[in-house]
């Protein structure tokens, strides 16, 4: 069920993009770790397109199977630059997953505020506040013990 998902996401991505052809105002990017001796596999993913000069629309995807369990979360992003074109406002919805032997639970459905800097094209910074919207799931962030908990995640980004 899961790699039938990811692969219509693939492939709606790619015909999507396809279709933007030589102005394309679009990116895609990700990257995925070896999968390790015990199991362990972690890979990300994103596609960002470009509205307007100071709007942009983004669709995350983070995939990791580890001792802890196996989940997939998608957030679904708006990003709002600022009048120095590096410095955004980030709004938008996220929905995780968690795969379990005999079964997917019902999702945990977060609404995600937040802000971010572009130092250069390699190194960012961003700051995302999380608060559940679905209490009826189960799926609790990693590092909680309670579904529904709300929380700060602070991230950046180094390419090389």
């Amino acid at each position: 069920m899961r790699k039938t998902l990811l692969l219509l996401l693939f492939m709606h991505t790619a015909n999507f993009m396809s279709a933007q052809k030589e102005t394309s105002t679009s990116d895609i990017e990700g990257f995925s770790y070896p999968t390790f001796s015990n199991g362990e596999r972690y890979s990300n993913f994103s596609v960002t397109h470009l509205i307007n000069t100071n709007l942009e629309v983004e669709i995350r995807g983070f995939y990791q199977r580890n001792v802890l369990g196996e989940r997939f979360r998608a957030p679904l992003l708006l990003k709002k630059y600022l009048s120095d074109e590096k410095t955004y406002l980030i709004g938008g919805a996220q929905a995780e997953w968690e795969f379990l032997p005999r079964g997917i639970k019902p999702p945990r459905v977060d609404i995600i505020m937040g802000a971010g800097h572009q130092f250069n094209e390699n190194l960012s910074i961003e700051g995302i506040f999380q608060l559940p919207v679905m209490n009826s799931s189960s799926v609790n962030p990693l590092g909680s013990e309670k579904p529904g908990t709300s929380f700060l995640n602070l991230g950046s980004k180094f390419r090389f």
